[in-house]
């Protein structure tokens, strides 16, 4: 009660203190109530400490404690407060499941469909994935229609995918919201798609508040487009770190598509905001600010960098830069036209129009 503000104030220090009392008479519901305060902590009053979270977990757990064993061997499978064993992950999920624990159902099944801590089993993963989808586990519901999606241990179909994550969407699953919306989005129905975006969007999904940035921007109807929400809803994203909304931003500062007019060095922020992730368009278009000085002095050791990091991902026109730098001898070694040919053939080969012409200029 004094956790949870029932009838009381919430007082974390009066809660840990009924909590032990109970928990030295060895009751199993204590243990478990102090080991996920243990496990996430809660303001001063109590650290996150995981070696009292499994040590509390356990206790219930050899109590035949049902939701006790589920955290058990959650703590098991991600390794906190214990050596991560995914054996004894599966050992105490299944004693939780076979109690009808519905997220140990779903756990469970997941632990069959990829295969740890035992042999994979894509019939026993789909049937705990059910027992738990059926008691309205959304996640298990989710996973269930990217199962069914991408054809994940059964083959692809549409329909049951779009059943599933409609039933997760419902109870508010902010990720089967989205690809909800992928799925209007698809079918052109861009109401409906906008909609379920907004829903996971206000749940703060990044991908959601991305989407919502590319429906803005493109102002397909009934959306207007509207440039200052677009940007407002990558800022969103993009402060989660989420890499595409970070490139987005990027180009719309170069493009002059948020001050009315380019602004190199906040599209250079961006930007290499997505290149320190590895986003390989960020990574080219960051190497043509550096390598033309648009980010400070031109830098072509900067740029050669950048672009051979985004050419090793197979992005076309970094590999088309990247020919330009060993054609030129831009990159502090004598021109190599051997090299320079060797990236304008794998840019042609996807279709890069300047690097077919590059290529065929150098092949004479």
């Amino acid at each position: 009660m004094y956790e949870n503000e029932r009838g009381v104030s919430r007082d974390y220090k009066q809660a840990v203190e009924w909590y032990r009392k109970a928990v030295d008479q060895n009751n199993a519901t204590a243990q478990y109530y102090l080991a996920l305060m243990y496990k996430d902590g809660r303001d001063e009053e109590i650290l996150p400490d995981d070696k009292k979270a499994v040590d509390l977990f356990r206790k219930a757990a050899d109590q035949n404690y049902a939701p006790a064993q589920l955290y058990l061997g959650w703590m098991y499978e991600k390794g906190r407060g214990v050596k991560q064993d995914h054996k004894k992950a599966v050992e105490w999920y299944r004693k939780a499941a076979d109690q009808n624990n519905a997220m140990a159902q779903n756990n469970l099944g997941n632990m069959y469909r990829y295969g740890l801590g035992l042999d994979k089993d894509c019939n026993q993963g789909i049937v705990w994935l059910n027992k738990a989808a059926k008691q309205n586990i959304a996640l298990a519901q989710f996973n269930l229609g990217m199962m069914y999606k991408v054809g994940h241990c059964v083959a692809k179909n549409n329909e049951l995918a779009f059943h599933w994550f409609t039933q997760a969407a419902e109870q508010n699953d902010a990720n089967a919201q989205v690809e909800l919306g992928y799925i209007y989005e698809k079918k052109r129905n861009f109401k409906q798609a906008f909609d379920w975006y907004s829903k996971a969007a206000a749940q703060k999904n990044f991908i959601a508040e991305y989407d919502i940035g590319t429906m803005y921007e493109s102002g397909h109807y009934p959306i207007k487009k509207n440039s200052k929400l677009a940007v407002e809803f990558y800022q969103k994203a993009a402060a989660q770190d989420y890499a595409f909304a970070q490139f987005q931003l990027g180009w719309m500062y170069e493009n002059g598509k948020v001050d009315d007019h380019p602004n190199d060095e906040q599209a250079s922020i961006w930007y290499k905001k997505a290149a320190d992730q590895n986003f390989a368009a960020a990574q080219r278009n960051l190497g043509v600010m550096h390598l033309y000085g648009r980010v400070a002095n031109p830098d072509d050791n900067k740029a050669f960098e950048l672009f051979s990091q985004a050419a090793a991902q197979n992005d076309a026109l970094a590999q088309n830069n990247l020919g330009f730098m060993y054609e030129k001898g831009r990159h502090g070694t004598s021109p190599n036209n051997e090299l320079a040919i060797y990236w304008y053939k794998k840019s042609a080969q996807q279709g890069n129009q300047l690097a077919k012409s590059n290529l065929s200029r150098l092949s004479k």
